[in-house]
Formats: structure tokens, sequence, C-alpha cells
């Protein structure tokens, strides 16, 4: 069984660390080649039965990587024998051959959240999410298997296209965030004082400025749940959090439990079986 990925838009971030955790737990099968077409920033492990594809053509670009999975790959699918392509950036944008499966998956909400669209200027910008929005859908509508992280972002979908196959797979949590249980150091520049840590690559959809003005208010004056685009509320809610040392105790082991539900083995494993199962499909000519 050949499984091809279309991983040329993981340049960096979570399409990146979706990749190296899901290459890290390889199913042990005799049968199953895995060829990857990605960029040479993403570091696959060293694996008998995962091999590098570089395409002829320079992909860093978006627009040239659209036409050559337009226009090259179909062809390559083909010579290769390829029983499945995925595409985990969530666009396919190819045209498989006749018997190869295609697997893509929804791992981002921007295109489908209208507060967020209103909230981008006029512009490329906003024109380019309404634009990906229609070609995800239609992507979706028409692969063999489409892999959600949520069922929330699957609801939302399924109310406005038809998934052929549509499967809930959440993502894991890396292990260097599972400390319960482990003593841990704080970092010398914290000097013993109470701080509240964000860690974020600043985008437009992050909430940057509504986290920040939040931790602000703290000063000054939770629930579990708030929102993202209300800098009071939020600073309400961790006000709440941070004062209540019983409230604080009863999230934690929480927290704890529901961290423990997404191993990245799991997860892995979870994944591989369906992309394998995708491919005997095609074995039997289904």
């Amino acid at each position: 069984m050949k499984i091809v990925f279309n991983a040329l838009s993981a340049r960096l971030g979570g399409g990146q660390t979706y990749l190296i955790n899901l290459f890290q737990f390889v199913p042990f099968d005799k049968d199953i080649e895995i060829r990857v077409f990605a960029p040479s920033s993403l570091k696959l492990p060293d694996h008998s039965r995962i091999r590098r594809v570089q395409p002829a053509w320079p992909t860093e670009n978006s627009i040239v990587r659209a036409l050559w999975g337009k226009w090259v790959l179909p062809g390559i699918l083909k010579a290769e024998k390829a029983d499945v392509l995925f595409c985990p950036g969530g666009v396919v944008g190819t045209r498989a051959p006749a018997g190869c499966k295609v697997a893509t998956m929804l791992r981002s909400m921007i295109q489908f959240d209208l507060h967020v669209r209103k909230s981008l200027p006029l512009g490329l910008q906003r024109l380019r999410n309404w634009f990906l929005s229609r070609i995800v859908l239609k992507n979706m509508s028409e692969a063999n298997l489409t892999i959600f992280v949520s069922n929330y972002a699957r609801s939302i979908i399924e109310s406005l296209a038809k998934a052929k196959n549509p499967f809930t797979i959440h993502h894991g949590i890396d292990s260097v965030f599972l400390l319960h249980g482990k003593s841990t150091v704080s970092p010398d520049l914290l000097l013993g004082k109470e701080c509240a840590l964000y860690v974020s690559r600043f985008d437009v959809y992050k909430h940057n400025f509504q986290v920040v003005s939040a931790c602000g208010e703290l000063a000054k004056e939770l629930f579990e749940r708030f929102s993202p685009f209300d800098s009071q509320d939020k600073g309400q809610v961790l006000t709440e959090v941070l004062t209540n040392s019983e409230l604080l105790k009863m999230l934690a082991v929480a927290a704890v439990a529901q961290g423990d539900k997404f191993d990245w083995e799991d997860v892995s494993r979870k994944t591989w079986s369906e992309l394998l199962a995708l491919a005997k499909l095609h074995k039997v000519g289904v």
C-alpha cells in the first residue's frame, strides 16, 4: 500500500508539528510505503517506510504550488500507483487518478469564522479566506475521507457541506506539556515573582491584543469560559481562577484528566488506521 502526502504547505507551526508527531508512530506494516512531498524545513524521521520526494518545480510560492498540484502531481500519483493521496493542509487541488483515494482534514476554522473574517481589513487577506472556504468545502465534499480535529468544527462544516466519510481525531498534546507529577524549576528571570505566561506566534486570529489587555486588568480587579474577542471578559475569568484556590485546584485536576485524553501515539494510531483502511479499499477495487 502506498500513501502519498502532499504536505508542501506545511511550512511552519502546527502544520509541521502535526506531521512530525504522526511520522513518529508509523505502523509496523511491511506492505506500507510512504512518499512525502514537504518543504526542506520539515524534518522527517529516518524510517525505512518513509521517503521524501522533491518536486521538480520551486513550490515556495503558493500560486506555483497550486499549479504544480493541479498539473504535475496527478501524473506522479499515477506513476507511483498511489493508493491514497493525503492532503493534511485541507486543500487538495489535485484530481487523483482512477482508484487513488483522497483524504484531507480540517485543522483550522479561520476561513469559516465570520467574526475573524470580518475583523480583517478589506483586501487580499479577507478575499483569500473567503476563497479558501469555498475550496475547502468542495474538497471535503469530494474526498473519500475527511479528518476533523474537533466535533465542533465537524458540526459547523457538516451544516455547510456533506462530507462523504467524516471522522473526528483530536490533535495530541506534546509530552513536554504534561508535567503533572513532575518537579519543575522556575526560570531565573522570574526571581520568585508570580506571573502569567502567554506564548503565541503572532497572528491575526490569535487574539493576542485581547489576552494582553486582559492580563493588564488583573491588577485592577472566569469562569472557565470566556469570549476570545472580549479582553474585559477574559480578565474577569482569569481573575476568578487566579484568586480562587479551590477553583484553581479543581481546574488543575480537570486539566490533567482532559490532557491525558490527547496522547500523540493514540492520535497517530487512529489516523494511520483510517488511512490504511482507505488504502485497502483501493486494493479490493472499492
